[in-house]
């Protein structure tokens, strides 16, 4: 397991998967607060651990999963009651569609390891 890298309002660690075909992911959203809206260029499968999560789909629960594919543009938004701990898989990388993390894509992946 990796260490927790603290982005602007999330935070996530990637987990080693034991084959090539995609990454694995903690993510922490503190309440309230959202992940960059972003498309994928792939298949994206995340089970909530902890709280909730809603996006332009509708609300997703501890215990459910959500599985969008590279149709899907979202943005997840926490709970207000508790920040939300999920585990997300993905078989390609994200497409962020505002600039800064767009811009800063690469460099996470090459200095950190991390394919978002």
């Amino acid at each position: 397991m990796g260490y927790w890298c603290r982005k602007r309002n999330w935070s996530t660690v990637s987990l080693e998967l034991a084959n090539d075909l995609g990454q694995a992911h903690l993510l922490k959203i503190p309440v309230g607060r959202s992940v960059p809206e972003h498309g994928h260029n792939g298949r994206e499968m995340t089970l909530v651990l902890v709280g909730r999560f809603k996006d332009e789909f509708g609300s997703i629960s501890r215990g459910d999963v959500q599985d969008v594919d590279q149709d899907t543009v979202h943005q997840p938004v926490a709970g207000m009651v508790e920040d939300c701990v999920c585990l997300a898989v993905t078989d390609a990388p994200l497409d962020f569609k505002s600039f800064l993390p767009r811009i800063a894509q690469p460099f996470i992946r090459k200095f950190l390891n991390v394919d978002l």
